[in-house]
């Protein structure tokens, strides 16, 4: 699952939680219909201003939104998002972070 598609997921569950329509939350948050149905396709992710808009008009948080999404920060590897429990770019669980020294 994309970074994108969790926040779609998480849109429309929200949205359905709240009992309406795509139209009524594009006139709450001022977002073009269209957009909230690319956001729930999981195509696009929306903005950070977005996303304080959507979380607002339906009566939650950003966290809400972006639940089940973290970072895992690179070292010497670049970084990766992680969806729950699972590794985005490997489909497996996230690997440990390796111990290192102090930088120099």
């Amino acid at each position: 699952m994309t970074p994108a598609r969790v926040v779609g997921s998480n849109l429309r569950r929200l949205r359905d939680r709240e009992g309406i329509t795509q139209e009524e939350v594009s006139l709450r948050a001022e977002v073009h219909r269209t957009q909230i149905s690319v956001y729930e396709g999981g195509h696009r992710l929306p903005g950070t201003l977005v996303v304080v808009k959507l979380a607002a008009s339906l009566s939650a948080t950003p966290d809400d939104l972006l639940a089940g999404l973290s970072w895992t920060p690179g070292s010497y590897e670049h970084g990766r998002f992680v969806i729950g429990e699972g590794d985005l770019l490997k489909g497996g669980r996230p690997s440990p972070i390796p111990k290192t020294g102090p930088l120099p």
